[in-house]
């Protein structure tokens, strides 16, 4: 069971959104802070749905369109378009405003080429910043033209980069902590170190003010024994 809940800032009003065996992901509220896309297998197969952040409103926003399943949902900044990820890495686009249209593929990528594990739209509606493992390529942090859909690779390592409001600086979680990436020129700085050597930053958010981060913090406790055997 994975579900969705809500909970201000200061830590109240936490409730419920989604109460199911389904497993709903990467939750990722709407600009105007009504709505909430993630992705879920409650279809049979991974989609991109919808929410309202009163738990109303649920509803199924793709569906397979030549792609097997989609993943990580972004939001552009006036809200008015959703990108996703298909599983072999590609970029799709939808616009929310009616008529409302199919899918469309921005980025293609062969079956094997990269597995992309997250997407973030810049705030000047540019680019996509994401991040690739495995299909025998190097890790790391890309960027996404929309204008020309090339993609450039960045660093070797880090993942769940967030684009800054200047859309050019975004931030991203490496070696368990946070770190500062230049787009225009390439170089990364240490932002947030790793708290403790048992403790990782796994995820986190950013306002859209750029002044207030929330992390996801993953805790690695254990006991050792000793036992003498008879």
């Amino acid at each position: 069971m994975e579900d969705l809940v809500a909970v201000r800032a200061d830590g109240s009003g936490h409730r419920r959104l989604t109460d199911d065996p389904h497993r709903d992901r990467v939750p990722r509220v709407s600009p105007d802070g009504h709505r909430i896309a993630f992705y879920s297998n409650r279809s049979g197969r991974y989609e991109i749905w919808e929410v309202g952040l009163d738990g109303s409103g649920l509803r199924q926003l793709s569906d397979h369109l030549g792609a097997e399943s989609f993943y990580f949902p972004a939001w552009s900044h006036d809200g008015r378009h959703l990108a996703a990820v298909d599983q072999v890495g590609g970029t799709w686009l939808l616009d929310l405003e009616p008529p409302r249209h199919q899918w469309v593929p921005r980025y293609r990528a062969e079956r094997g080429e990269m597995w992309v594990t997250s997407l973030d739209w810049s705030r000047d509606g540019r680019f996509f910043a994401g991040d690739t493992k495995g299909g025998g390529r190097a890790a790391g942090i890309f960027v996404e033209s929309l204008e020309s859909g090339a993609r450039r690779r960045l660093t070797d390592s880090g993942e769940s980069p967030r684009w800054l409001g200047d859309s050019r600086r975004l931030l991203y979680l490496r070696d368990g902590g946070l770190w500062l990436l230049d787009t225009a020129t390439g170089a990364s700085s240490n932002v947030i170190s790793r708290p403790k050597p048992s403790r990782t930053l796994l995820d986190f958010g950013l306002a859209a003010d750029d002044r207030w981060l929330v992390f996801v913090e993953l805790t690695r406790e254990s006991d050792i024994w000793l036992s003498r055997l008879e």
